[in-house]
């Protein structure tokens, strides 16, 4: 699915409390402020000029918080591949991909990371209505960093594809992770189990919906 079968699956829902991980050019926040204006949008975003734009973006924009770090498994710092020529493709993971391009046009830094678990308490929420997450392969560990908020958090869009490999991860093991969490896991056509992942574990590029089992929230 992409972002907008994914939240027109959602239209009748309210989202009140929205994580954009990943946040790029803001290009999904568009999407979700467009759908459900009434929305509070944090975005997270580990790349300082995409942060920039976004802050210049929606600096006026109260129902927008942009926050500059990577949203890991841990608090601390994470090394962090900066591409120039193709920033969506930033990633934590050195990827494979990424041998081709020109030595000027990447570089490796160091950028502060949160999780989500920590974010949430230090902000005072009570919930969360949408996490989404498109982290170029680092989406097992940011789950992973979001353990106690995932029972407060009804829905959950995330990316899929290529990036796993070079990240060392699965579907499978996103899958059984979310499961675990109490979430039900659907692709377009299906719902995703553990009997039948495998035959969606292609690594071609995709997203999936997750929906918290007890959103009665």
């Amino acid at each position: 699915m992409d972002d907008k079968e994914i939240l027109n699956r959602l239209s009748n829902q309210g989202l009140d409390v929205v994580f954009d991980i990943g946040g790029a050019s803001g290009a999904y926040t568009d999407m979700v402020l467009e759908k459900f204006p009434e929305s509070h949008i944090f975005i997270f975003e580990p790349r300082k000029s995409s942060y920039d734009f976004l802050v210049d973006k929606y600096g006026r924009n109260l129902s927008v918080d942009v926050t500059n770090v990577a949203v890991s498994s841990k608090v601390g710092e994470v090394h962090f591949f900066e591409i120039d020529m193709l920033p969506e493709l930033s990633s934590v993971h050195n990827r494979a991909y990424f041998e081709n391009m020109p030595a000027n046009g990447k570089r490796e830094i160091v950028v502060n990371s949160i999780t989500v678990d920590n974010f949430f308490d230090s902000n005072n929420l009570k919930k969360i209505d949408l996490i989404k997450i498109d982290t170029e392969g680092h989406e097992l560990e940011v789950l992973k960093g979001a353990k106690k908020t995932l029972e407060k958090t009804r829905f959950i869009q995330f990316e899929y594809g290529g990036t796993y490999p070079d990240a060392g991860i699965t579907l499978t093991e996103v899958v059984d992770f979310l499961i675990k969490s109490g979430f039900s896991i659907y692709s377009d056509i299906e719902q995703i189990t553990e009997d039948n992942v495998s035959n969606f574990e292609t690594f071609e590029y995709n997203n999936f919906l997750a929906i918290n089992l007890n959103s009665g929230l």
